[in-house]
């Protein structure tokens, strides 16, 4: 596995396991993914949405 995709894992581990203990960050990750992202991980990160799902 490379070394991105080993950032991304281990981000969304932290988003996940703070999400389900955290109902305000629960809110936060659907209203406003970008900061939820730094919130959890404590770096900035792209503009989510503008991926294509």
């Amino acid at each position: 596995m490379n070394r991105n995709m080993e950032k991304v894992e281990k981000a969304l581990k932290m988003i996940k396991s703070k999400a389900a203990t955290d109902a305000e960050f629960r809110t936060l990750c659907l209203n406003n993914p970008e900061e939820a992202v730094e919130q959890a991980t404590a770096s900035r990160c792209r503009k989510v949405s503008s991926y294509a799902w």
